[in-house]
């Protein structure tokens, strides 16, 4: 009843945070966020090639490394949420700037302070299986999608569910979703 089991902790000299952890259907618990210059993940060494890159960490119920990746391109990443699906596949949400490579995949480029959204789905090895870079319109930097963009969702038959919010238009690909001023909240559903 809340007895300590294990305690880890990862890093290097730059500012390194996990912002949301899921847990897979072998009680691995799957760790996203994002790190500054160096961090090391059991014997490999990773480093954000801008100013701060994304992480996906799975450690095992004894809280050792089972595998790592980066997420990462020329300025600034971070992931915000993660979730597992039915197959143990993840599923992470967060936001770039500038050019970012996700596998085979190279997202659409974003502007400094103009960050896009996005959504990633990777193999329970870690292996990328599909990402997504979505446009907002603008500079976000004041509370939009750094702050804004936050949450993913599990639905039946693996659907996925995004949530947060914008402050200027969107675009996922059908054409603009218009900002009605201000911080609007936003809903939107991805096939698996």
């Amino acid at each position: 009843e809340g007895e300590h089991l294990f305690s880890r902790v990862w890093g290097g000299e730059g500012n390194d945070g996990a912002w949301a952890v899921a847990v897979d259907s072998l009680g691995h618990a799957i760790l996203t966020g994002r790190f500054e210059g160096e961090v090391r993940f059991g014997s490999s060494l990773y480093e954000a090639v801008g100013a701060g890159a994304i992480f996906v960490l799975k450690i095992d119920e004894a809280g050792n490394d089972v595998w790592a990746e980066r997420i990462g391109g020329s300025s600034e990443q971070s992931a915000t949420d993660v979730v597992v699906d039915s197959k143990d596949r993840i599923v992470l949400t967060g936001f770039y700037e500038g050019d970012v490579s996700f596998g085979e995949t190279s997202l659409p480029p974003s502007g400094l302070r103009e960050p896009n959204i996005l959504v990633a789905k990777l193999e329970p090895g870690g292996a990328p299986v599909w990402a997504r870079g979505i446009a907002v319109d603008g500079n976000q930097d004041v509370g939009g999608v750094r702050r804004g963009w936050r949450s993913v969702a599990m639905l039946p038959s693996d659907f996925i569910a995004l949530g947060g919010f914008v402050q200027r238009d969107i675009d996922f690909g059908e054409g603009p979703l218009e900002a009605f001023g201000g911080a609007d909240l936003l809903v939107a559903k991805l096939a698996p």
